[in-house]
């Protein structure tokens, strides 16, 4: 009966811990982004506002649907393999799966990258080139941020997430600043991504 409360509490401890970090994460992230995203709209205009729409949105896509894919079965084989105490299988998982998606976005980023010098305006070329490539950090991010889930620890994937969110918020008032236009927004971007792969990857 003990060993059965002692699981029941220690279950409990995780999912009071795990959403307290969720919790953090969407909060801070819902303020820092509502706040940038009326500051960038206001200074680029309706022209420049509308064509960086358009590739963040293709952007933002591709890096949300990869983490319901190869990084979500991921989670799933690990905390099977976690379950049954086998560690290393769990490993095998992660580092095969991680290659598996560094592959997928390194391709979906150079097929993105000749549409954008084919199909964009020339005048849009570095600023769609920079938010294509924050595709391979963003894409990249969810394999170890699912493998974190499936030892039921957020803390980690919080920790980065709050990287991403603040150097992203320092690119932008940087950008606004110094008037870097829509090359520094979409710095931000994969300024961002990146610090917050490397963060939740080491």
């Amino acid at each position: 009966h003990s060993s059965m409360a002692d699981r029941a509490n220690t279950a409990a401890g995780k999912i009071l811990h795990n959403s307290f970090w969720f919790g953090l994460e969407t909060v801070l992230e819902t303020i820092v982004f509502l706040g940038t995203s009326i500051a960038v709209a206001r200074y680029l205009g309706p022209e420049k506002l509308g064509e960086f729409t358009y590739i963040n949105f293709f952007v933002t896509t591709v890096t949300r649907t990869s983490g319901t894919g190869l990084a979500g079965a991921t989670r799933k084989y690990m905390s099977e393999f976690i379950g049954l105490n086998r560690p290393g299988t769990a490993r095998a998982v992660y580092h095969l799966a991680y290659r598996y998606q560094l592959l997928a976005s390194i391709l979906i980023t150079a097929l993105g990258l000749i549409s954008v010098f084919f199909f964009s305006a020339a005048n849009y070329h570095w600023m769609s080139a920079i938010l294509i490539l924050s595709i391979i950090p963003g894409v990249m991010s969810w394999v170890p941020a699912q493998a974190n889930q499936a030892f039921e620890d957020v803390y980690e994937n919080t920790l980065s997430a709050l990287g991403y969110i603040v150097t992203y918020a320092v690119v932008i008032v940087l950008t606004l600043h110094n008037h870097w236009d829509l090359i520094g927004i979409a710095s931000a971007q994969l300024i961002g991504r990146t610090v917050e792969v490397i963060m939740r990857t080491i």
